[in-house]
């Protein structure tokens, strides 16, 4: 966890910028306010590593996936 209390997430000026590491390469990511940018790590994160990725949101991850399988927006 960082000083933002999200992993990953770290202030530029007024803003929040989001990074994370995949493959030897730093990539940043976003730069909003800090929940959304945590959000937007969230899903680099996961389209880089897939299940494998650390979030700060995992619970929305799940939810993400529900959707996906049921088609719709719940089960």
């Amino acid at each position: 966890m960082d000083a933002s209390g999200f992993a990953g997430v770290y202030p530029q000026g007024k803003r929040w910028r989001a990074m994370l590491q995949h493959n030897g390469q730093v990539i940043y990511c976003a730069l909003y306010d800090k929940v959304e940018t945590a959000k937007a790590r969230d899903r680099k994160a996961r389209e880089l590593c897939g299940p494998f990725a650390c979030l700060n949101f995992p619970d929305e991850r799940q939810a993400a996936g529900r959707r996906r399988e049921t088609g719709g927006n719940g089960p």
